[in-house]
């Protein structure tokens, strides 16, 4: 009988497995090198350590498939969208065991809270993988063409998705149970809808209506305190609250990115280096001044730089 739970450490051996399979002989996954016990029992325990379901598909005590779902990206935005993937054991095709599993998965990440599951299928003619995930209630939204190159032909990924729950039709106002914003922001929208119900029965003259019908704007403004409050958080401090699976690297200074490469661009040899004078072929201008000189980013700024060579020489021989 058919059972559908989820996964233990006890099963790592076959999951292994399973997905060795398709590493060496399939096209469904991009990775070239089946990696080791070990490698997926850390995978398996990043999902965990999400709250997210990682399950298996067990027939008379043989693990016959498992499923789990990743973020989708580590960004903040996304977490309520998670990726699925789903892998078979060689001897399960044909018994509808995939569309029994993505089922369950879809359900508990439901549970979760999450609001869409993508996939990403590897290889368009894919054909068992994109029928599995089309029956379940996936539906295509986009291919994209020679993105991946394995068993010395380019592969495709064909793009999918299904909503959750409500999907994007509600908006979110609490990020935990100890979001206290999240919580007050509720209560002045029941107590001004609560004054406009009064004043329906009861008519203008009552007084109780005028001071509860104010609190509306109470809404509008915690949502803005909310936006502004969330805004002002640096990545490193929403990732260890909402999001502690992300990478919770630095975000790299632009301002200093585009400095680096500006300096890249410059010719060598023609502007001096920090704490030096001139160098002996610094060019000098017109007026006994260091040209800085670089080197043209663009084909205008090449013509550019070009025709004003040709004038600054015209003039040198004018004998004017």
């Amino acid at each position: 009988m058919l059972t559908l739970r989820p996964s233990t450490e006890q099963d790592l051996a076959a999951i292994t497995w399973i997905y060795a399979h398709h590493v060496t002989h399939g096209t469904g996954t991009f990775e070239t090198s089946p990696p080791s016990e070990t490698d997926m029992a850390a995978r398996r325990a990043d999902v965990l350590s999400k709250g997210l379901p990682y399950l298996v598909a067990e027939n008379d005590g043989q693990v016959l498939g498992f499923a789990y779902c990743q973020w989708f990206k580590p960004r903040p935005a996304y977490r309520f969208s998670a990726e699925d993937s789903i892998y078979l054991h060689p001897d399960a095709a044909g018994q509808r065991i995939g569309n029994k599993l993505l089922t369950e998965l879809a359900k508990q990440a439901e549970a979760t809270g999450l609001r869409k599951l993508i996939a990403v299928i590897g290889d368009s003619a894919n054909a068992r993988s994109i029928g599995v995930h089309r029956a379940v209630g996936f539906r295509h939204v986009g291919t994209i063409q020679s993105c991946g190159w394995k068993f010395g032909r380019w592969l495709d990924i064909v793009m999918m998705e299904k909503s959750l729950g409500e999907g994007s039709r509600t908006r979110f106002y609490l990020h935990g149970a100890g979001d206290w914003l999240g919580w007050l922001m509720p209560l002045p929208t029941l107590l001004g809808a609560y004054g406009v119900l009064r004043m329906w029965n009861l008519g203008q003259d009552d007084a109780m209506s005028w001071l509860l019908i104010p609190l509306l704007g109470f809404t509008v403004a915690g949502c803005c305190l909310t936006a502004i409050v969330y805004g002002l958080r640096k990545p490193e401090e929403w990732n260890a609250r909402f999001n502690p699976g992300a990478d919770d690297r630095p975000v790299p200074d632009v301002r200093r990115r585009r400095a680096d490469v500006q300096h890249r661009h410059q010719l060598p040899g023609l502007l001096p280096e920090p704490g030096r004078g001139r160098p002996r072929d610094q060019p000098v201008d017109r007026h006994g001044g260091v040209a800085a000189r670089t080197r043209p980013t663009s084909g205008y700024e090449l013509r550019a730089h070009r025709a004003s060579d040709r004038s600054e020489q015209r003039a040198e021989r004018s004998p004017l």
